[in-house]
């Protein structure tokens, strides 16, 4: 069996191109000899020294040589490397702007002139939106100044059940009784719980409770201290490690209250108030002042359900929504929440304090800042009709 490229190698030159140089039929139509159409096109193809933007191309295209086999009359054929180049080259010349000396001087004394400043033209608007809102502040900071001013009168707070219920649970104590407090809370948090704290040390203090503070936070025991010294000073017949004692601050996190219930007694042997209290079954009430859900959460948990303990609390405000189904399981017998919880805590028990001087001017900046809010809107309601008028 003959091999194709063995046929092909036998195949003369001439036979291939056979009827190659004859005119087309098409040609012959026209009119026109072949050799004229031919001249012509070889006219029309400009001189490589005449083409513009390809000089130096010379090199780049092969010599015309024959081939053979299949390729065979095939001639000029481009290296792949020499059609880079040429498109390169092309590529300069149409985006290669020329520059003279004129242009070039033109636009460095462009770039050399200072720009002229642009004097900002204050609109009224903005103006007045300004004058607006220090109008604002300064309304706001007389409201809270005269509330200031006028905090010995006396406001009128509704008492809610959360906190009727817990000053009845201390007023239910007897004399001789053992309240534990937990000051679970940072000064982030302590701008509401003191004046909880400060109001239920009193009313503990005129009912004759004993008093086991302690802390699972490390800055509750310095609050801690200073609470007790503040309202101790009003009872002087309160004497430090008899009737009221400060365990600081219990390390344990997750497991700290139901450690402190474990260990209750060895910590306190070293007070006299150890003789009274031997462990958490002669603690009468225990009272949890969080500053956040997870402290709160830990003491009902780890304490309140297994042990059975009467159980109330003084939360932040932020804390009150997580604290709130404690309180309606009966888990909690007694809840306080915030600032407000402490005012009306200081209002029924008839001794005002820190918090309810502070309600007025809190009351009178809400009451500003409501009428700030309907006024916006008042203004956004008309500017909007305008629009559409």
């Amino acid at each position: 069996m003959v091999s194709s490229n063995e046929g092909l190698q036998g195949w003369e030159q001439e036979e291939v191109l056979e009827g190659v140089e004859e005119d087309p039929e098409w040609l012959r139509e026209l009119g026109a000899p072949a050799d004229e159409v031919r001249g012509a096109a070889e006219e029309e193809v400009p001189d490589e020294e005449t083409t513009p933007g390809l000089e130096g191309l010379e090199g780049l295209v092969e010599e015309p040589r024959e081939k053979e086999g299949l390729l065979a009359g095939i001639t000029g054929v481009l290296r792949v490397e020499s059609i880079f180049a040429i498109s390169h080259r092309i590529g300069e010349v149409a985006f290669s702007p020329p520059a003279g000396a004129d242009q070039v001087a033109r636009f460095e004394g462009v770039l050399s002139q200072p720009l002229a400043p642009v004097a900002a033209k204050e609109q009224p608007r903005a103006r007045m939106t300004g004058v607006i809102s220090w109008l604002s502040y300064l309304i706001l900071a007389a409201a809270v100044v005269g509330g200031i001013l006028l905090a010995g009168g006396s406001i009128d707070l509704p008492l809610t059940q959360a906190t009727a219920d817990f000053y009845r649970t201390i007023e239910s104590l007897e004399e001789g009784s053992v309240a534990l407090l937990s000051h679970d809370y940072d000064p982030g948090t302590a701008a509401e719980i003191t004046p909880q704290v400060s109001a239920i040390l009193d009313h503990l203090m005129q009912r004759g409770v004993k008093i086991v503070n302690l802390s699972l936070t490390p800055e509750g025991q310095a609050l801690a201290d200073r609470a007790l010294e503040s309202v101790v000073s009003d009872h002087e017949g309160y004497i430090r490690g008899r009737d009221y004692v400060n365990l600081g601050y219990v390390a344990g996190n997750e497991v700290g209250a139901r450690f402190i219930a474990e260990s209750l007694g060895p910590r306190l042997s070293p007070y006299p108030l150890g003789e009274r209290v031997g462990g958490l079954e002669d603690v009468d009430l225990i009272v949890v002042l969080a500053g956040s859900q997870e402290h709160l959460r830990r003491w009902v948990e780890q304490v309140q359900a297994p042990y059975k303990v009467a159980m109330v609390a003084g939360v932040s405000a932020q804390v009150d929504p997580a604290a709130r189904p404690y309180y309606r399981s009966g888990q909690l017998k007694g809840l306080l929440s915030g600032l407000v919880g402490a005012a009306e805590y200081e209002r029924v028990n008839q001794h005002p304090g820190v918090a309810l001087s502070r309600m007025l001017p809190q009351a009178a900046a809400h009451l500003v800042i409501a009428l700030f809010i309907l006024l916006g809107n008042f203004a956004y309601l008309v500017d909007r009709l305008r629009g559409r008028g």
